[in-house]
């Protein structure tokens, strides 16, 4: 598949207008910032969402690395021609400024198209569910977390299970390590998690309690961007590259773009 990003090219000039409506079709979970223990969902998405949105709909799914090397590919075109334009040159699109989101996320379009929220639902349903966070650790972590580990360790991880366990793992001075066939023979001791790690996947499920919501009604934006990004939202909406999503994965929505030519 052929990207073409020479919309960045052009100047910022938002002159096209349009309409976009987002209708929710599950349980969205929109997490903004970097979590903690807690995932806390926003109640509409942000900016860097929409723009995500827009990116997955076209096909654009750029590492960040990869974002790095095109923007400034981008940046230098953008010099050589517009570098002595006055009305550009202190601009950040003719810098390369881009703003990035709470994850790092920055986005291509963020000077060609811009969101005005005009019709929300003000008071969406909104919970918090359990939602089982995979991590890879090579801390004590795995120990308790992993479900799967080696059957040969089942009587090992048994013992330490117990009400009264007189088998325990730890990390710190006092905890030994064994061989595979020395920890077959342990019914008591501490040992060290250096010598189970072999036998675990290095990862491990932490659950973490995830905010959700799930608007009635359909967010609606009003849309400024260039003609061409216009014609990228006509295009990526009208057949997207991939399911739409806003949050995780699940969060389904469906989008439809009008023009006001």
């Amino acid at each position: 598949m052929q990207i073409d990003l020479s919309f960045y090219l052009e100047p910022p000039e938002l002159i096209q207008r349009g309409k976009l409506t987002i209708c929710v079709l599950a349980p969205l979970s929109m997490v903004s910032q970097q979590p903690g223990s807690y995932f806390r969902s926003e109640l509409s998405p942000t900016k860097d969402m929409l723009y995500g949105l827009v990116e997955n709909a076209a096909g654009w799914h750029f590492h960040e690395d990869q974002r790095k090397v095109i923007i400034k590919g981008l940046v230098k075109a953008v010099k050589k021609k517009f570098g002595k334009d006055p009305r550009w040159k202190d601009h950040p699109w003719l810098k390369g400024k881009l703003s990035s989101s709470g994850s790092g996320y920055f986005s291509l379009l963020q000077f060609h198209l811009g969101f005005k929220q005009i019709k929300a639902d003000e008071s969406p349903l909104a919970w918090d569910d359990l939602w089982s966070m995979l991590n890879k650790n090579k801390s004590i972590s795995f120990v308790g977390g992993s479900r799967n580990y080696d059957y040969r360790l089942e009587d090992l991880i048994t013992a330490s299970r117990r009400e009264d366990p007189k088998v325990t793992f730890g990390d710190r001075k006092g905890f030994y390590q064994f061989t595979l066939d020395q920890l077959r023979k342990i019914i008591e001791g501490q040992v060290h998690v250096n010598s189970l790690s072999p036998y675990f996947p290095q990862f491990y499920a932490s659950p973490r309690k995830r905010g959700y919501v799930e608007p009635a009604k359909p967010w609606i934006y009003e849309v400024s961007c260039t003609p061409v990004v216009a014609k990228i939202l006509s295009e990526s909406f009208n057949e997207p590259a991939a399911p739409l999503y806003l949050g995780t994965n699940d969060g389904w929505v469906h989008v439809k773009w009008e023009s006001y030519d």
